[in-house]
């Protein structure tokens, strides 16, 4: 049985397609059909397979020319960012500074958020780069648990938008150079902004051995209908981060079904701006990276006392 979810989840879904049916341009029909899909399928499907059936809907009636157009544009975007944290990072290495890759954890979570660096007009690359120097205490102290690992660690990285794509290099480099096996995930297709096997090439191709491309299916990875069948995840990695939205909503919609062996390897890192799962978690900080049975045990918690 899924995660039952709420009025707040289906605005979600709505504000989310909007969204994207404005930056793509898409016309007044398109968006019909787009909200039509949404309306038609709320009650046969998870959550999280309306959401990815609404991004492959959006990419399609948009076009390849035009998401490629958006794509670019953010990435352009995302390279101030990535020419920022390089400096900072080279000078808190010089200065002495420790907790490196819980730094470039938390600045990877906070990359990722496309429509800040998309559509804000505030957004500020060099005070986002800052996050390395002065992290937000207590998400902080979340990614910290990277502070501890293990030489030759084997760490599979789900990746998210294409706008942290090369944040997410420089978090991969670190990894490395502590003997960490990097395998990166992606998606063969363009599905909006994620980042798909190209653009890893692109930007990973020239990593040592130690680094691994690797393509997922284009669906929500934690769905009912997928888990079984990407166990190759869990036995290629010791631990997984997750950070492409679409699948941390597909865990979050079966977290109760899916084996705690299996959530205590995934570590959930997003933007804490889903009213389900800050709810779920009782946290109000920004930034949210906790391991996936640490969810399962906020909802046994929260349903318990629900009684």
């Amino acid at each position: 049985m899924t995660q039952p979810r709420s009025f707040e989840c289906i605005k979600c879904i709505m504000d989310y397609s909007l969204f994207y049916s404005r930056i793509l341009d898409l016309g007044g029909d398109d968006v019909k059909t787009v909200l039509r899909y949404i309306v038609d399928n709320l009650f046969d499907k998870e959550l999280s397979e309306i959401m990815f059936g609404v991004s492959k809907l959006i990419t399609m009636l948009a076009g390849h020319n035009r998401v490629k157009l958006v794509k670019d544009d953010a990435f352009r975007k995302s390279m101030i960012l990535y020419e920022k944290a390089y400096a900072t990072l080279d000078l808190i290495k010089k200065i002495g500074v420790e907790n490196i890759l819980p730094r470039l954890l938390l600045l990877s979570i906070a990359s990722d958020d496309f429509r800040t660096i998309f559509d804000d007009p505030y957004w500020d690359p060099v005070k986002q780069a800052k996050l390395l120097v002065n992290p937000p205490s207590p998400s902080f102290e979340q990614t910290r648990i990277l502070d501890h690992i293990p030489y030759n660690l084997r760490i599979g990285i789900i990746v998210g938008n294409i706008n942290s794509i090369l944040i997410d290099r420089l978090l991969v480099e670190e990894l490395v150079k502590r003997g960490a096996r990097v395998n990166i995930y992606a998606r063969r297709n363009d599905i909006l902004m994620l980042s798909s096997c190209n653009d890893l090439e692109s930007v990973f191709g020239d990593l040592s051995s130690n680094v691994k491309i690797i393509p997922i299916p284009d669906k929500p990875l934690f769905s009912s209908s997928m888990v079984h069948k990407i166990m190759f995840l869990f036995e290629e990695n010791d631990l997984i981060l997750v950070k492409s939205f679409l699948d941390i909503e597909s865990l979050i919609d079966n977290i109760c079904v899916i084996n705690r062996s299996i959530l205590s390897k995934i570590l959930v890192m997003v933007k804490n701006d889903c009213d389900h799962l800050r709810a779920l978690m009782s946290s109000d900080q920004k930034y949210l990276a906790c391991f996936g049975d640490q969810i399962a045990e906020a909802h046994c918690i929260k349903k318990l006392f629900s009684r």
